[in-house]
């Protein structure tokens, strides 16, 4: 009863969303409904799921009247909230497949974000981008994230190197090799991609196995080792360091 009520509350933050986003945008917007518009993002925020980001990019889709770049800044914030939660690595994979149906496009998405929004703020807005159904849509969406100097693109680089069209697969090894061998990736954030790199063809797999033997990070490999962590997440970096030993 407790998920149906949250489910509830959320839809109706939802509309308060959608509505105080159109008022805000034609510059019609009271500083009680900019209020009113942060506390709704922050309330879908704090207790959606990942796969409401989807809903939050709407406003979004339609290049054609911008969002103002406050609200966008907020709007961002709340994606980066949604799409960093733990449950998130069990959705990774169903969120790129219902983009990729032809529902939806998120073609108007990249001008808006490219043009009013820090870089450091947009990785996870361009990582839904590049689930669109269209592959020169996600093809943008790689191209932005390969400009990027931040390793939180990595789950995103993961689901496109079985990319449907060549090209994009191509962009998605070559963004990955960069981010390694800049040492961009931290150990913590590969046992995050546990469930993608578990996926992964043998040859990536055995990439990271290397990338963790590097002196730079025994430290962070002993501490998490060390650590309380899930047991699938300990066995999982075991491993790929046992691995790397054995060869």
């Amino acid at each position: 009863m407790q998920k149906m009520s949250t489910r509830k509350e959320l839809a109706f933050h939802f509309k308060l969303f959608y509505a105080l986003e159109k008022i805000i945008r034609n510059g019609i917007g009271s500083s009680s409904d900019i209020k009113q518009f942060k506390l709704s993002l922050d309330f879908i925020a704090e207790h959606g799921e990942p796969r409401d980001s989807f809903g939050l990019l709407v406003p979004l889709m339609d290049p054609s009247e911008p969002m103002m770049i406050r609200e966008l800044k907020n709007l961002a914030k709340a994606i980066t909230i949604l799409m960093n939660k733990p449950i998130v690595r069990t959705q990774w994979e169903k969120m790129s497949k219902y983009y990729c149906n032809g529902s939806l496009s998120l073609s108007g998405i990249i001008p808006q974000i490219k043009e009013n929004l820090p870089a450091y703020s947009v990785h996870d807005i361009l990582g839904i981008a590049s689930f669109d159904f269209d592959r020169f849509v996600r093809q943008a969406a790689l191209e932005e994230m390969e400009k990027l100097r931040t390793s939180n693109i990595l789950p995103y680089i993961l689901l496109r190197l079985n990319d449907r069209a060549q090209k994009n697969k191509s962009l998605a090894h070559k963004i990955l090799k960069k981010i390694l061998d800049n040492k961009k990736v931290t150990v913590n954030q590969l046992v995050w991609c546990r469930p993608l790199i578990e996926k992964a063809p043998k040859e990536i797999q055995a990439n990271f196995s290397n990338y963790v033997q590097n002196p730079d990070f025994q430290a962070e490999v002993k501490l998490l080792l060390d650590s309380h962590i899930d047991e699938k997440d300990k066995n999982f970096l075991a491993s790929i360091c046992k691995v790397a030993d054995e060869k």
